[in-house]
């Protein structure tokens, strides 16, 4: 969908990855994270999408443990709380989508 996006159709009549929802129209709700995927698998193939993936959940479950160990100052109730909170995304987090983004940001607002 991002190389879809990137050449400018931002309202495409159909999705071309779903084939069964071709009654509806996608919504680009996702549009800006589809282009910057497009382009990172435009420059370097698909593995720096899956290095990229790898490095997101990775970074992600450092910033969480990182959270619990400042906010509870006991590494392993620390780290019991970030295998619980990590246990509870895992659906998300094998899934290469805009919600990964949205958790590093709620991780640094929570770090402010």
């Amino acid at each position: 969908m991002g190389e879809l996006y990137a050449g400018g159709d931002l309202w495409p009549e159909q999705d071309p990855l779903l084939h069964t929802t071709v009654l509806r129209a996608p919504v680009p709700h996702e549009w800006l994270f589809q282009v910057a995927l497009a382009a990172l698998h435009e420059l370097w193939g698909f593995v720096a999408l899956r290095v990229f993936h790898g490095w997101a959940v990775a970074a992600l479950g450092l910033g969480v443990l990182g959270c619990c160990i400042r906010a509870s100052r006991n590494a392993p109730a620390a780290a019991l709380a970030a295998l619980v909170w990590c246990t509870l995304c895992w659906f998300r987090f094998i899934q290469l989508r805009p919600e990964l983004l949205s958790f590093a940001a709620i991780l640094a607002l929570y770090g402010l």
